[in-house]
Order: structure tokens, then sequence, then C-alpha cells
């Protein structure tokens, strides 16, 4: 899958991160690349997210609502395909928009040729558990 990076737009990976907010600093927190909406690869990433959701099993659900094509049931509430590129620390601008112009002058398109899940045990006490 190939994506004109003119579909993508950098956020800070935290709650409403796709907005520019005064409490977040992207200098501090992990910022990564969202897909808009309007881009056609969308169609074939929520095409991967399906094959996802069948494995949300009541036992894996417990009380929550199964996730849709917007809505998530765990993590951030409503979903959008995104991926970290910066970890926190970065030390980059508060204004993402230089980044993003600067990146999308450079690099034209990503391809997607993986997918990867990457599994998290935890403990009782919710500490990751090292494998």
């Amino acid at each position: 899958m190939v994506i004109p990076t003119e579909a993508t737009r950098f956020m800070v990976m935290a709650p409403g991160g796709e907005n520019p907010r005064s409490e977040l600093d992207p200098a501090k927190n992990k910022v990564g690349i969202r897909i808009q909406k309007k881009d056609g690869a969308r169609q074939e990433i929520l095409w991967f997210r399906e094959r996802l959701l069948i494995h949300e099993t009541p036992e894996v659900l417990g009380r929550r609502k199964r996730s849709t094509h917007t809505a998530n049931a765990f993590g951030a509430r409503h979903f959008q395909p995104h991926m970290a590129v910066l970890r926190s620390g970065s030390g980059i601008d508060r204004d993402l928009t230089k980044l993003g112009l600067l990146f999308r002058h450079e690099i034209k398109s990503l391809t997607f040729d993986r997918f990867l899940i990457d599994l998290v045990q935890r403990d009782a006490e919710g500490k990751r558990i090292r494998a």
C-alpha cells in the first residue's frame, strides 16, 4: 500500500493530539503521522482493521463495546490510522506544521508492506511483563 505524504499530518500521540493544544508539547511527547480521512488508502487500512476486529471476543472485550471503523474498544476512543515516528524528548518545535511541510517536501510517499502487532502482557498491577 502506498500513501502519498500529502495525505498525512503530524500529531502528538495523546488524546486530542491531532489538534494543537497548549498543554501538549511535541518536544516532550511521542509524535506520529496520521492519515487523513479523505485519502483513498484509508479503505485498505480499514480492511486490515476488520481482520483484527474479529478477534474482539466477549472474553477480550469484557464490558466494552466492540470496535467499529470509527470507534475503538481499547485505547483512544476514535480510530485514526497513524504511526509513531518520534520518541518523547525529541526537542522538536512546538509547531508541527513546520515539521510536516519539511517532511512532505523531502518524502513523497510512504510504502507499507507488512502489518505488525506488538502484544504487551501486563501483570495484575498493570506493569509490563518482559518476554
